[in-house]
């Protein structure tokens, strides 16, 4: 069949759904595939105390007949840099950040992405249908594959796809509904992205409490209603178009199939790859390409790009559904024992030990490591709300499982927060122009915030050697080295970068929320521009200042200095003592331990003899010793207010 032929050439008149995917890439508990394979309008469940319903669309209405159901993928030119594919041609800049032109997408999260993305197409391949993959502008290809499919006397039944909350995933939207609406295809969203259901929360978005206690005390009173059901997915699928039509947006062949998840047993292809055909390794090639990035060589080939993860990365898992879901059954589930039914109470899955090891910095085990997956949709915050049910109706409720949810309730709350207040979660005055005008003009005022550019910057170059890793100070270097070259970092880790840059230098915050932006895997604007703007005072935080000490710190949760020694080789020889502090070392010292002193470069011998910046509160923690105060294990301080969590029990 040529690719002007229509979908079926005989039976009903022919018809596609669309179901383009974005930071939902799943399979499971996706509302998308439930309404698609729904042939009929269902009874409405709209609840009549629903303060958000009016305005939100009616997906309990959602139905279709359509005979096909394309499911599409875009990698979206604005977003990831595209200038790697082979004769693609760009319509516009560069895919780099606002404000200080850092890459949009980092070579790990893209490579992260692209996993995500080939998984989904593997399971969807599993169930009978396939994954469209394009690359451009979104609104460009699919008005123009709606278009063709018109042009071939097939009926578009709609465009459907997961409602977004920030401005740029907003304004896809729009541009898609106004392309559209000319040629009479309706497009329709439903809300799978938080927790509760937006059309559930016992108050108006615009209403959304300015404080994140308050908000969760509001939800948690919803009791059971709080949380939906989860959807489950259909064994078969519609079928898919037996052809798609040609459109003039760049597109490759790339129906080569690999062993993208390293969880087949066999290669996926029988034959060698035609020329013609482009794999995934190809692909990810062509996305790594332009990004020089130094920790991440693009000439790397075959699967070993794929394999390719720094030995000490907290977090060695692949992107994607697969991936995901072994690590909820691991984490939540099964832990290291193959048989759960065997398990007592010195014996749980590591869930039930989160609140003790959730600020460690060493390993994958020591937090539930599902914010990548959570950023890109691979899995779903009800289905970890579902796990925690299932391990409490064993174990009974504790701290654990409730600072899991308690986590999983920040992540909503930045979601419809960032809702209220728009693009401010992106201006430099943060929320507080909302919350707090005349506090947030006191930091707009011009030299309250130093600002940085990377070409003009000076001596001492303070910026640059923060972003590098070359500070002198072991603990941020250490931060900085793990995110830079393994695209993680840990929320300790984030929380003391973000002092450093906001407090400590004194630097426009966004600086860092760029810089994470680009390298974080697990990116997400409303956590990410919300949490830099939380630690910089101007988010949402009734305190003025979240101020770091970076050595106490550094001895709270590294008391060993086993994180630093990790990160920064040069200094694994020096006494515990001295790791975190080794500008105290005399130059006898420096000799007896091998540690050359330099100006502000670090090698596999030398490390800046002196630290970036000293803040006089450090001193008082210099003379800690090994272990003394130590936090690795739990803050027994850390509570939450009005919590309520049972003590342990067993049924």
């Amino acid at each position: 069949m040529s690719s002007t032929e229509a979908v079926q050439d005989d039976g009903p008149p022919p018809s596609v759904l669309i179901c383009l995917l974005r930071l939902d890439l799943r399979i499971e508990d996706n509302a998308l595939w439930h309404f698609a394979h729904t042939g009929h309008a269902p009874p409405s469940t709209a609840r009549p105390t629903s303060h958000n319903a009016s305005k939100l669309p009616r997906e309990e209405e959602l139905f279709s007949r359509s005979t096909h159901l394309l499911p599409l993928y875009v990698f979206d030119e604005r977003e990831v840099e595209l200038s790697g594919l082979p004769g693609y041609v760009r319509k516009g800049p560069e895919a780099r950040t606002q404000n200080f032109n850092f890459w949009k997408t980092g070579a790990f999260r893209a490579r992260f992405i692209a996993e995500s993305v080939y998984d989904l197409r593997s399971r969807l391949r599993d169930r009978g249908s396939d994954l469209c993959i394009r690359f451009g502008r979104v609104e460009d290809v699919v008005a123009n594959l709606v278009k063709a499919f018109q042009d071939q006397s097939t009926n578009v039944e709609g465009v459907w796809m997961q409602k977004e909350m920030t401005s740029g995933e907003v304004g896809v939207e729009e541009r898609i509904e106004e392309r559209l609406r000319p040629i009479n295809v309706p497009v329709k969203y439903v809300h799978c992205k938080t927790l509760i259901h937006p059309a559930d929360l016992p108050f108006e978005i615009e209403e959304t409490p300015d404080v994140f206690t308050p908000f969760r005390k509001r939800v948690e009173a919803l009791g059971p209603a709080m949380v939906r059901p989860l959807y489950h997915a259909p064994a078969a699928f519609k079928a898919f178009p037996r052809t798609i039509p040609q459109t003039e947006d760049y597109s490759l062949d790339v129906t080569y199939e690999v062993d993208v998840d390293g969880l087949a047993t066999a290669d996926p292809e029988s034959k060698p790859k035609d020329p013609k055909q482009t794999s995934f390794y190809d692909i990810l090639r062509y996305l790594v390409l332009p990004l020089n990035e130094v920790h991440f060589p693009p000439t790397v080939e075959g699967s070993s790009i794929l394999q390719q993860r720094h030995h000490a990365s907290a977090f060695p898992l692949r992107g994607g559904e697969s991936s995901a879901l072994e690590r909820l059954d691991w984490y939540f589930v099964r832990g290291k024992s193959p048989d759960s039914t065997t398990w007592g109470k010195s014996d749980p899955p590591p869930v039930a030990r989160y609140k003790q090891t959730r600020n460690n910095l060493i390993g994958h085990s020591y937090s539930t490591k599902m914010s990548p997956f959570l950023a890109y949709g691979s899995i779903s915050p009800r289905q970890i709300w579902q796990a925690l049910m299932h391990h409490e109706s064993i174990f009974g409720e504790d701290q654990n499982i409730y600072w899991v949810k308690f986590e999983l309730l920040w992540r909503d709350y930045f979601f419809f927060v960032a809702e209220k207040f728009g693009d401010l979660l992106f201006h430099l005055g943060g929320f507080e122009l909302a919350t707090d005008p005349p506090q947030a003009q006191k930091k707009l005022v011009p030299g309250w915030w130093k600002t940085w550019d990377p070409i003009k910057e000076e001596p001492p170059q303070e910026l640059t050697r923060m972003l590098e890793g070359r500070t002198g100070i072991p603990f941020i270097d250490a931060n900085i080295r793990e995110l830079r070259e393994s695209g993680f970092l840990s929320n300790r880790g984030r929380q003391n970068i973000a002092s450093y840059v906001a407090h400590d230098l004194g630097y426009d915050w966004r600086i860092g929320a760029e810089f994470f932006q680009s390298y974080l895997i697990d990116y997400d604007p409303t956590s990410n521009y919300g949490n830099w703007a939380y630690v910089a005072g101007v988010g949402n935080d009734p305190r003025a200042s979240r101020r770091f000490n970076i050595i106490k710190q550094a001895k709270d949760y590294d008391s060993h200095g086993e994180y630093v020694k990790t990160w920064l080789p040069v200094l694994r020889g020096l006494p515990t003592y001295y790791v975190h502090t080794p500008w105290l070392l005399d130059a006898e010292e420096r000799r007896r331990y091998g540690v050359k002193a330099s100006e502000q470069i670090v090698t596999m011998d030398s490390y800046p003899g002196r630290p970036m910046t000293e803040d006089e509160g450090w001193k008082k923690h210099y003379e800690r010793k090994e272990g003394a105060g130590s936090r690795m294990h739990g803050n027994p301080q850390e509570k939450v207010k009005d919590g309520k969590v049972k003590r342990f029990r067993k049924p």
